[in-house]
């Protein structure tokens, strides 16, 4: 939004009325008029500097989801220890974050039903966790894994 000062001729009329003189009441609205744009000019300064930082902040963001995912990535001894349609869903998990089987199936270009089905068996195993909500079941890592088979 830009603050806009106008002093327009019908303003000017009703200051020569005054007792003022026209030229002082002149002179003051130029200045306030440059103060305001000087503060305007310090806003959009401010919303730029602001717009930046979101910028920055969205990057870091997705960087920091990136690396949690890595962090929360169970031990490589343990995916090797798990069939490989196993690991490729709790890959698929741990990269995409709380999911549902539907979601894993359209990353893994596998059926829903057997997504689902995987996903389970990963629960059981105490690799993944599961809420439902509504009608809906989401999968995410489980925080603490269970203890290496090898």
């Amino acid at each position: 939004m830009y603050i806009q000062i106008y002093i327009t001729e019908e303003i000017t009329g009703m200051l020569l009325d005054m007792k003022a003189p026209a030229t002082d009441i002149l002179r003051d609205f130029k200045i306030l008029k440059s103060k305001v744009d000087n503060i305007q000019a310090s806003v959009d300064k401010i919303l730029e500097t602001q717009k930046e930082l979101l910028q920055h902040l969205s990057k870091a963001n997705a960087s920091l989801d990136s690396a949690e995912a890595l962090d929360s990535l169970p031990d490589v001894l343990v995916l090797l220890s798990l069939p490989s349609s196993l690991r490729k869903t709790v890959i698929t998990v741990a990269r995409i974050g709380e999911t549902t089987a539907d979601e894993i199936s359209k990353e893994t270009k596998r059926k829903r039903a057997m997504e689902s089905a995987y996903a389970n068996q990963l629960t059981r195993l105490g690799y993944l966790e599961k809420r439902r909500i509504g009608r809906k079941t989401y999968f995410r890592l489980k925080r603490s894994l269970p203890a290496q088979v090898i």
